[in-house]
């Protein structure tokens, strides 16, 4: 319930008001089928063979998780003036450790995913024994339990205060007021996406070095095909018969190309994820730095604010959480637009629904 008014009438606050009753069912049903359709191409049986899909299949529940603990509790509380957070004192610190974990889990699983894709690059003989799928689950296990046992303070450190503008579910000690925000800066963010673009900073590299490798044994085969042709050109007429000569040169050339083909499509697959992870990252960047520099500065911005400069603080914030809640929506439309593979299943997916659904047509045409 609020307590102190003055700064409501201002159009910035009455703007993040409608933001906030209209914007979160939008992004809470588009997130939710998204996310869902993600699982179910994901769970598909071509792509069950993959890591990286496995880690992306976690980060779609993950997803969805963080939107129906984060989001719906606002939209509950703007749209309804509902706030479970006030509920009790146990609501206020089990609904806030959720949100927290649930938002650094799905960070860390992008951390994972890239660091496998990584590894996978440059070691990938030793992927073959480390990147197991085995492996993977130990790695989800390990990033719950520590961002549990990280997250447990908030059991403690949150409550309900009666502040000078407003009842809040807040922090109550000087650890959450002053450290958590820079340590959930770390967690959530800076310690994140540093993993993150060096990673893909060692990915791409490997990848250009693995193209111009691929470019200089493609000159050294042209080269190479080039001598022999010369070779067999020298050799006298009645050593080889010109049918023997073609059948050397074709075979040579076959085993050549097959292989560059071999070479050039395992490097295209390798681009593919990683362009897609590239942009997944990139995107996570851009929409969750915000909240996170706004929830370092908000103790001191707040304070001696006029209430036109809370009106505004009131729509920023607004603005930082749909940004974040964005990155948990859309990355369904990222993996069909950069990934090859994920476009295959999902049209295959389509195609195999519309081939059933008029193969029962046909049946009830005949029945009847």
């Amino acid at each position: 319930m609020v307590n102190d008014t003055t700064f409501h009438h201002f159009p910035e606050f009455k703007t993040a008001l409608m933001i906030w009753t209209y914007f979160p069912p939008f992004l809470i049903i588009v997130g939710t089928v998204a996310n869902f359709c993600s699982i179910v191409v994901l769970l598909r049986k071509p792509m069950r063979t993959s890591n990286t899909m496995f880690y992306l299949l976690v980060l779609s529940v993950g997803d969805i998780f963080v939107l129906y603990t984060g989001l719906l509790r606002y939209w509950l509380k703007f749209g309804f003036d509902k706030d479970i957070r006030l509920i009790s004192n146990a609501s206020c610190k089990f609904h806030g450790f959720l949100v927290y974990v649930s938002l650094d889990f799905t960070a860390w699983i992008l951390v994972a995913v890239t660091a496998d894709r990584c590894f996978a690059i440059c070691h990938p003989f030793k992927a073959k024994i480390v990147c197991t799928r085995k492996v993977a689950k130990v790695i989800v296990c390990v990033i719950l339990g520590t961002l549990i046992a990280i997250n447990g303070h908030l059991f403690w450190s949150l409550a309900i205060l009666d502040l000078a503008d407003e009842i809040q579910c807040t922090a109550v000690t000087d650890f959450g007021n002053t450290i958590w925000p820079w340590m959930d800066f770390s967690v959530f963010s800076a310690m994140p996406f540093s993993i993150m673009i060096t990673s893909n900073i060692i990915i791409v590299r490997q990848l250009c070095r693995s193209s111009r490798r691929l470019e200089a044994h493609r000159m050294s085969d042209r080269a190479g095909c080039n001598s022999e042709r010369s070779d067999i050109a020298t050799i006298k007429p009645d050593t080889y018969s010109s049918t023997t000569r073609i059948r050397l040169t074709s075979n040579s050339s076959s085993q050549t190309g097959s292989g560059r083909n071999t070479i050039r499509q395992r490097m295209g697959k390798i681009s593919n994820v990683t362009i897609m992870l590239l942009s997944v990252n990139c995107l996570f960047l851009l929409l969750t730095a915000p909240i996170v520099i706004y929830l370092i500065g908000y103790m001191k911005w707040y304070v001696d604010a006029s209430d036109h400069a809370r009106a505004k603080m009131n729509l920023l914030w607004c603005f930082c959480n749909m940004m974040q809640y964005l990155n948990n929506s859309i990355h369904f439309f990222i993996y069909c637009l950069t990934g090859p593979k994920f476009r295959r299943e999902l049209k295959a997916m389509f195609n195999k629904s519309n081939r059933v659904t008029m193969t029962e047509q046909v049946s009830g045409t005949e029945l009847y």
